[in-house]
């Protein structure tokens, strides 16, 4: 996150829009509200806006990138090291959408379907929602200097707690504790977990006032979420709902620890304006996030987006600049859980990967114009529709031991719509190894066949059913 030195006066940043991290108040350590980590947005979703903003000064302290269909989603993309490589250099060039990537549930029951007609009771939300969230300072050691303020939800009574990865890292690098070894009562002098490093600690402050300390079970950077916990009983978890079925229009709540402006959180009220939008971090990118008006601001980070019926349905993260209004992004609380899962028990989530190389539908024919390599006009392919053109499978990956084959469509993932290259990457870097997904691929009539594209003839749908692999399977 950028520092309270380097963020002092606006400046204005040229190029996509940007946006900003809901940091949450970060200042390195010098106590001031920082103004977030700069990530942008990606070019088919949002072409339509500004092409500048400028980033505001700090707030004061508290009283006393573009992607391309031709971009290559490799294991680093995932990992939060190359949030955007390109195999083909541009237009033209390929996909490897190893088109690859990638939770302890409060109350995570079916979700009730929500009302459309009956509008959102701001009051009763809140009052549902208020004890379940908690405000996240993060300090040097000694407790003299602030370095974060964010916000989290109680995931377990017993005091698991979710945030973003980036609300306990924006002061810099955090060592994780080990995971908890299970009670045991026959060892009542068992050592604790370990504090979350030796420079840093967390502290939890809960809606009725107490203040605990926290211990970090796992960190991923590169999904931008984080799970700690505090030593407490009887809490009262968040209800979960589902993030599938929301649409446009949909009413919503964001719940945090705006400006950290005092022991209370703010609660804003708006509706989703979008879904499926992707951000690009400065070391990683998020897909399939829920876009909302609902005001965030800095020190929302890792705060629950929750629906008419008081169930979370995201997590906020990001927000656009301060000169714009009413873009804010969530991530969509059913793409969080299996990660969350896996790092309340200190387990960092392995990437997925499908294991195919595409490039968008619409790129077919530069494609094949520029292609030196991949004897690309030789693939039988549906043209025509959008999609995501699978030119390679790789061997001895998820996608081969399926059956997809090279020359396929790839249109839908799991029911969500691809249209693109990128489409597939994003879908794939929000999951872990071992989900299963179903795959809906169009397919030329004479498929194997070889000759170009597809003739005369009915293309043929087909529903791929694939457990997704890792990236270190490879």
């Amino acid at each position: 996150a950028a520092s309270a030195a380097a963020s002092a006066g606006p400046r204005r940043l040229r190029g996509p829009l940007r946006l900003l991290v809901v940091a949450a108040l970060v200042g390195a350590f010098a106590g001031a509200l920082a103004a977030g980590i700069v990530v942008t947005f990606s070019d088919d979703a949002d072409a339509d806006l500004p092409s500048s903003v400028e980033t505001a000064a700090a707030p004061p302290p508290a009283p006393a990138g573009s992607t391309s269909d031709a971009t290559e989603a490799s294991a680093a993309a995932a990992a939060g090291t190359a949030g955007t490589s390109s195999a083909g250099g541009g237009v033209g060039g390929t996909n490897s959408a190893d088109a690859d990537s990638g939770g302890t549930a409060g109350t995570d029951d079916a979700a009730p379907t929500v009302d459309r007609a009956v509008h959102i009771d701001a009051k009763a939300i809140y009052d549902g929602i208020v004890a379940s969230v908690v405000q996240i300072e993060v300090s040097s050691a000694d407790n003299l200097l602030t370095s974060s303020r964010g916000t989290g939800f109680v995931l377990t009574a017993d005091g698991t707690i979710v945030t973003n990865a980036h609300v306990l890292t924006a002061g810099g690098t955090l060592d994780v504790a080990p995971p908890p070894a299970p009670a045991d009562p026959d060892d009542p002098d068992a050592e604790p977990p370990v504090p979350a490093g030796d420079d840093v600690d967390i502290s939890v402050r809960l809606e009725d006032g107490i203040t605990l300390e926290a211990t970090v079970l796992g960190i991923d950077t590169s999904l931008d979420l984080a799970v700690i916990a505090v030593d407490a009983t009887g809490l009262v978890p968040v209800k979960l709902g589902s993030s599938t079925g929301v649409e446009v229009g949909d009413e919503v709540m964001a719940v945090g620890n705006a400006l950290g402006l005092g022991n209370t959180h703010t609660a804003t009220v708006g509706i989703v304006s979008a879904v499926e939008r992707s951000v690009d971090l400065a070391n990683t990118r998020l897909g399939r996030l829920i876009q909302t008006d609902a005001a965030v601001n800095p020190g929302n980070s890792g705060g629950p987006l929750v629906n008419a019926a008081g169930e979370v349905i995201g997590i906020n993260t990001a927000i656009a600049g301060f000169d714009y209004d009413g873009l804010g992004f969530a991530i969509s609380v059913d793409r969080a859980l299996p990660a969350i899962r896996l790092l309340a028990d200190g387990i960092v989530p392995t990437t997925a990967r499908l294991g195919v190389r595409v490039i968008g539908s619409d790129q077919w024919e530069e494609a094949v114009e520029n292609d030196e390599e991949d004897n690309l006009a030789e693939l039988d392919v549906v043209l025509g529709l959008p999609g995501a053109v699978v030119i390679e499978v790789l061997p001895d990956t998820a996608a081969a031991a399926a059956g997809i084959e090279a020359g396929d469509l790839i249109v839908e993932f799991d029911g969500a719509p691809i249209r693109s290259g990128g489409d597939l990457r994003d879908v794939v870097t929000t999951l872990t190894s071992g989900t299963v997904v179903d795959l809906l691929l169009v397919r030329a009539p004479d498929a194997g066949d070889g000759g170009g594209p597809a003739g005369p003839g009915t293309p043929i749908r087909r529903t791929i059913t694939v457990t997704l692999g890792a990236v270190e399977d490879d």
